[in-house]
């Protein structure tokens, strides 16, 4: 079994040398999951980067508890690495998130609430309120 299935919610989350966003995207994540009200665990899927990234996600999975990683022998772009972070996760539900965190991960939260009545939830970010 895979250890992804015993989660609520897998965050699939492709890096590609991010070493300076990684220390605020953990960040993030810790607090989303400490807040959530599912058992949420994170994803990381390493597309072959090229600095620290790699070193970085192996040592944060090693200390911190529902973070795993996959890490990827050649480069796929985001499209490759989210599909090889899809089959390896077999959670109920599966969220996507950027590295570089341009969307609250406790938009998950508010997502949940609309499962019971969908097969499929989609958020989508308001622009405008970044200007």
């Amino acid at each position: 079994m895979n250890i992804t299935a015993s989660y609520e919610l897998t965050v699939v989350i492709p890096i590609f040398s991010q070493e300076e966003s990684l220390p605020e995207l953990f960040s993030a994540l810790e607090k989303y999951k400490h807040k959530s009200t599912h058992r949420v665990c994170v994803l990381f899927v390493d597309d072959a980067s090229t600095d620290k990234s790699l070193t970085l996600i192996r040592d944060h999975c090693a200390k911190v508890q529902d973070s795993f990683y996959i890490s990827l022998l050649c480069r796929n772009g985001i499209s490759g690495a989210l599909k090889a972070g899809l089959l390896h996760t077999f959670s109920d539900n599966v969220g996507y998130l950027d590295p570089e965190i341009k969307l609250d991960p406790l938009v998950f939260e508010k997502l949940f609430n609309k499962l019971p009545d969908a097969g499929m939830v989609c958020g989508e970010r308001d622009f405008s309120k970044n200007r």
